[in-house]
């Protein structure tokens, strides 16, 4: 899809077993710069602490789309966090231009290591759907990656599981 001039993003949604940035980086500085900054675990981190930020009288429930909007429009575009690869521009991102990025799972250096299994360990995907508006999340997510790609292709976790199914 790249060589066909295509914009596409790699989502590394396996966070029990991230890695997906291993198959395109091999140099040991790259690869700590790139697990160095934040993924898909703070970027879900973040919205369930402005979530849990609201209070009752904005109106903070699940079915609430625009208190899920309000939350998100806090968190503001997310293609800072596309990482390129495979020789794409840093800048090719803003100006449309073709290329692969990868969105990495989270930040898992150093003291962020436990922070990030701390978070994923805790995530409860059933309570974030029925109590955080989990749904719309996804939505807005989906929406965030339409502006910027033209594919996604996801990792995810194999077999029958809840993040499968989150996934899917």
């Amino acid at each position: 899809l790249y060589r066909q001039g295509r914009r596409v993003l790699l989502v590394d949604w396996d966070l029990e077993a991230p890695g997906l940035e291993s198959f395109f980086a091999h140099d040991p500085a790259e690869l700590e710069a790139i697990r160095g900054t934040s993924g898909l675990v703070d970027l879900v981190e973040t919205y369930h602490q402005l979530w849990d930020d609201l209070s009752p009288l904005e109106g903070k429930t699940a079915g609430n789309e625009r208190t899920v909007e309000s939350v998100t429009e806090r968190i503001g575009p997310i293609n800072h966090l596309f990482w390129p690869l495979a020789g794409t521009p840093k800048e090719a991102i803003s100006k449309r231009d073709p290329g692969i990025w990868l969105f990495h799972a989270g930040c898992r250096t150093g003291a962020s290591e436990t922070f990030y299994r701390r978070s994923v360990n805790a995530l409860d995907w059933g309570s974030f759907y029925d109590q955080s508006g989990g749904f719309y999340f996804v939505e807005w997510f989906r929406r965030e990656l339409e502006k910027d790609v033209d594919f996604v292709l996801v990792d995810s976790r194999t077999g029958l599981t809840e993040m499968g199914g989150v996934c899917t």
